[in-house]
């Protein structure tokens, strides 16, 4: 089953969501503002891209400013944790 990682002001996340019911396509919505990711659930997403962090985070976060000097040195398991703490660093609509 196909899991939809939204979030709820995220014009894209809106879209993608209505691709996917009005083509009939059953997903799992989970919306990151209420419950955010789990590591395990970032360590399969990075599974599956081609370029690990930098596919998923977010460079036009607001908040992306502030650690964007910190994540070179991070450790894979800090930077998870990061990202499970302030999920609006993810880009979004995730897809899985």
């Amino acid at each position: 089953m196909i899991k939809l990682f939204t979030q709820t002001s995220c014009n894209s996340s809106r879209k993608a969501r209505q691709w996917l019911r009005d083509h009939e396509v059953q997903f799992e919505e989970q919306n990151m503002t209420n419950v955010a990711p789990t590591p395990a659930e970032l360590k399969h997403i990075l599974s599956l891209t081609e370029n690990g962090i930098d596919d998923i985070i977010s460079t036009r976060s607001r908040a992306y400013p502030k650690i964007a000097a910190q994540l070179p040195n991070m450790s894979l398991n800090d930077t998870l944790a990061m990202l499970c703490a302030e999920p609006r660093l993810l880009r979004r609509p995730i897809i899985v």
